[in-house]
């Protein structure tokens, strides 16, 4: 399918109304009826600055509506109360998620650049909180981060770098990783692949919120095996 120009509908997050699915505007139709199936399923793709997600579109009697893997793409990119969307479709049943927060601002993620010495490694021996200060000789592939606001609320979103990326299983695009804190307890962590490197998002929230993190807290990601990370936590 070919646009002039890109066509969008927007919808508002509010309460669970987005929770499990997602109506397609009915005027809106007529932009994806020559991709639409003629089957009541049709398989589309909704892309973000995280990642992306395959979704399915299903007709009803009366409406369209994206509903299976949409839950998926709201814990991914952490959507919240009043948030507005912004859906663009590219063709070929393909969607571009923009989200706007309750501020009216566009959300937006910085990238990391790969080559950058500071995020991409760590002195040898550093201390680290684990019920008082001891030094850790880090022989596992690891690199320093100083937590920033969209780490830890509004997006929720931690993109590792390239380097330490390479270093995981695979370029599998979504991977589910063990992320755990220097007590051993851990949790489930969606891993999207964006541009080269991995993002932690869906899970990553519930362990920001376990361990208590905030913006400024300087952390130690360690790569214990190839889909396990420890986080370290380090004293001022």
């Amino acid at each position: 399918m070919e646009n002039s120009q890109p066509w969008k509908f927007h919808q508002i997050v509010i309460g669970d109304y987005l929770a499990h699915r997602v109506k397609i505007p009915p005027h809106f139709m007529k932009h994806l009826s020559k991709d639409l199936s003629k089957e009541e399923i049709t398989k589309a793709t909704i892309k973000s600055d995280v990642g992306f997600w395959p979704v399915k579109l299903r007709k009803t009697s009366n409406y369209t509506y994206i509903e299976e893997g949409w839950p998926k793409v709201m814990e991914d990119n952490a959507l919240g109360d009043k948030e507005f969307l912004v859906f663009r479709y590219d063709g070929n049943m393909c969607f571009n998620l923009q989200i706007f927060e309750k501020t009216g601002c566009e959300r937006i993620y910085p990238t990391i650049v790969s080559n950058n010495p500071k995020e991409e490694c760590v002195p040898e021996e550093i201390t680290v909180d684990r019920h008082g200060n001891y030094t850790v000789n880090f022989e596992n592939p690891h690199y320093k981060k100083c937590l920033k606001e969209y780490n830890v609320s509004r997006g929720y979103v931690l993109r590792l770098p390239k380097r330490f990326s390479n270093k995981m299983a695979s370029f599998d695009q979504r991977l589910i990783i063990g992320v755990e804190n220097t007590k051993g307890e851990a949790w489930e962590v969606n891993a999207t692949l964006n541009t080269g490197s991995y993002c932690l998002c869906g899970g990553w929230r519930a362990f920001v919120a376990a361990n208590k993190l905030n913006v400024g807290d300087e952390c130690i990601f360690e790569l214990i095996a190839k889909n396990r990370i420890r986080v370290h936590k380090i004293i001022a």
